[in-house]
């Protein structure tokens, strides 16, 4: 089976963070997940943590330094890692010069953008934006459902089939995005939901807390396993 890399950040209290159903997801699609901590001053030996697995997952997690795209903050930074930081820079470095699928989610497709020169929005509902958080801790995390608008030759609509609800936990987002990657989802209020360049698939949402029961979030799994023949409709 298949080697998959999960990069995982940490809390800042000694401990390293990486959410279990990101690791199920793998599992169910087929894969054999691999955890891998971004540590401090390690992204140097990028090739060495990567050299034997055949596909990327940038999880969901904390606010990407503003710096990286030429800003300062304006807003209250959640959980900054910049170790972190750097270790997924070198990553999707690594992932370009061995033509590797990567799958972002949320934070991820974040990065994706910000490697590639894009910048972010810091806080959507101080921005004039609509609150893409849950709003009460009893609902539960990344339930709060909404529809995106998918292009519908694009691979992301491929994976989804007819699928068009999807969960939402950020209250960051995509600003500018690269001209090199393509915009094939959005929500109705504007956001970037989905994003497309190459091997490298972006998604806004959290599929994995969704895969265990809908197939089609499932198969951004498998597509990063397995490739297109992975993908089930």
């Amino acid at each position: 089976m298949d080697r998959i890399a999960v990069i995982a950040g940490r809390t800042g209290k000694g401990t390293v963070n990486l959410l279990e159903p990101y690791v199920q997801s793998v599992i169910d699609a087929g894969g054999i997940p691999v955890i891998i901590p971004a540590m401090p001053g390690e992204a140097r030996n990028i090739d060495d943590y990567l050299g034997n697995v055949q596909s990327l997952l940038l999880t969901g997690g904390g606010d990407i330094d503003p710096h990286h795209y030429g800003a300062q903050a304006t807003t209250s930074l959640q959980s900054v890692d910049r170790a972190r930081d750097e270790f997924e820079h070198a990553a999707l470095d690594w992932s370009l010069r061995t033509k590797k699928r990567v799958l972002g989610i949320c934070r991820g497709t974040q990065m994706m953008a910000v490697h590639s020169g894009g910048s972010l929005i810091q806080d959507l509902p101080t921005q004039g934006h609509f609150n893409h958080m849950t709003n009460t801790v009893d609902f539960g995390y990344a339930q709060h459902m909404h529809e995106i608008v998918v292009e519908e030759d694009s691979l992301v609509a491929e994976i989804l089939g007819s699928e068009r609800i999807v969960n939402s936990e950020h209250h960051q987002a995509i600003q500018n995005l690269p001209d090199a990657f393509r915009k094939v989802a959005w929500s109705k209020d504007g956001i970037t939901e989905a994003i497309e360049l190459d091997e490298w698939v972006g998604v806004q949402w959290h599929p994995e807390y969704m895969a265990n029961t809908q197939s089609e979030h499932l198969n951004f799994f498998r597509w990063l396993v397995h490739g297109r023949n992975g993908i089930k409709v």
